[in-house]
């Protein structure tokens, strides 16, 4: 079953944009604070750039080793640098602390593809169509496609 609700609140956290000149005072007074760890992550993602952000993500697991959210966002910047291993590896502990979110399996079979893993791939990517609604349908397929037709040859599939 979908559950609209914790979508729609990744949704949220996708589409976040961040200043770190606002975070970073909250943080000072708040240092533990998973979700100012995660808008500084993404901050400096727009700031600084990649390693930055990922430092702040990382900082932040040190303080919340059990927040999916900083798994995901760091995660997401190693696809970036193209570190496909620790993306996935990322990208797995989200799935293991929050299973229900289908961002979480599509990022990490995004990942597998890009790493040429099509199997795990296409394996992520029917979760992902298990835990969604038909409208969030179209890239699922297209990525389905891509990994049964380009990757692995498979028309019939």
């Amino acid at each position: 079953m979908v559950n609209k609700k914790r979508q729609d609140e990744m949704r949220v956290k996708l589409l976040l944009r961040a200043n770190s000149a606002d975070v970073l005072p909250a943080l000072k007074d708040d240092p533990a604070n998973p979700d100012l760890w995660y808008k500084l992550g993404v901050a400096y993602g727009d700031e600084k750039g990649f390693d930055e952000s990922i430092d702040a993500f990382s900082q932040g697991l040190v303080h919340n080793p059990f927040s999916p959210d900083l798994y995901f966002g760091r995660g997401r910047k190693y696809i970036g640098v193209r570190k496909f291993w620790r993306a996935i590896s990322d990208f797995t502990m989200t799935i293991r602390l929050d299973p229900e979110l289908w961002n979480h399996w599509y990022y990490r079979a995004v990942s597998y593809n890009l790493n040429v893993c099509p199997e795990e791939a296409i394996a992520d990517f029917r979760q992902c169509l298990a835990l969604t609604e038909t409208e969030d349908w179209y890239p699922l397929v297209d990525w389905s496609f891509l990994n049964y037709v380009v990757d692995m040859g498979q028309m019939n599939k």
